[in-house]
């Protein structure tokens, strides 16, 4: 009983907040689907979202800084960002250039990483552009065992899922879901965010603070690194979003020799 009404729970949250999520069909036409199959989906979906995916999940705090007294601290970015490779000493997370930017009038630069459990690590910057608007970074492993996301490399087409996962607005750990919409140029014409590429236009709510996070499949594969919204006055959460695809992101970690 308990479990049932979580499942109801669950698919009243997806259907109030995620514009856009396709797992429920409510063509009365379509007689014979079975509501308590599709929730068992949905519930099954979240779960493994929850206690897999989101260990991979990292919130990136960026600090600007001076050498010397009196210059103040100053926090340059805060965003998302996702593991998705491990050496023997370790984690390597993919995330935002405009996350990562340091601002300019200090010199130095601190990173903050804090996993999904709340720990804290010092990252060290590897690469990043605004060309294609990613930043690799990287934090020594503790004791704490992380995941580790697999790359698809496979282009998405319209209509397929997708569920993004950040830390919107100062909140920890979110998971939303939507669809493909389509592609389109996402050249921002920012100094630290200018892609002339097509980038992943998508429904998968994302806001502030979700910036470099990670959108994957149903099969808690990386198929994107979300970078930019679409807001509309009123509306809690992006209407659209945008997302860099993963042959893309392929090409950077190439292009700086982390392959």
């Amino acid at each position: 009983m308990r479990k049932t009404f979580y499942k109801f729970f669950i698919i009243l949250i997806l259907l109030f907040s995620l514009t856009g999520c396709n797992l429920l069909i409510n063509d009365p036409v379509t007689e014979n689907i079975n509501l308590e199959e599709e929730l068992d989906k949905v519930y099954s979906l979240v779960n493994d979202v929850s206690n897999i995916a989101m260990k991979g999940n990292v919130k990136i705090v960026t600090t600007s800084y001076a050498s010397s007294f009196p210059f103040p601290e100053v926090v340059s970015g805060q965003g998302s960002g996702v593991i998705f490779s491990e050496d023997k000493n370790n984690y390597f997370i993919l995330t935002n250039n405009h996350v990562v930017n340091r601002d300019d009038t200090y010199n130095l630069v601190r990173y903050q990483i804090t996993d999904y459990l709340g720990n804290e690590y010092n990252g060290s910057l590897i690469a990043s552009s605004p060309a294609y608007d990613l930043g690799l970074l990287k934090i020594t492993k503790s004791d704490v065992q992380l995941n580790v996301l697999s790359i698809n490399l496979t282009t998405l087409i319209k209509d397929d899922l997708v569920i993004a996962i950040g830390q919107p607005k100062g909140q920890d750990n979110t998971i939303t879901m939507g669809k493909v919409l389509g592609f389109t140029n996402g050249n921002l014409e920012q100094s630290t965010s200018h892609v002339d590429f097509d980038v992943i236009l998508h429904n998968a709510p994302i806001n502030r603070g979700s910036s470099g996070g990670v959108l994957i499949n149903s099969n808690l594969e990386i198929v994107g690194i979300n970078y930019a919204g679409s807001f509309k006055e009123g509306v809690e959460g992006s209407v659209s979003a945008y997302a860099i695809p993963m042959i893309k992101v392929n090409e950077f970690l190439v292009l700086n020799n982390f392959y």
